[in-house]
């Protein structure tokens, strides 16, 4: 279960970047 956990600081960096809210993944999806 490393995939999800890497996945999950991923999505982070992406949330903490100023990035559009389309670009991120959907939350929990």
């Amino acid at each position: 279960m490393t995939r999800s956990r890497n996945r999950a600081s991923s999505w982070s960096s992406v949330h903490e970047s100023p990035a559009p809210p389309a670009a991120a993944p959907a939350p929990g999806g």
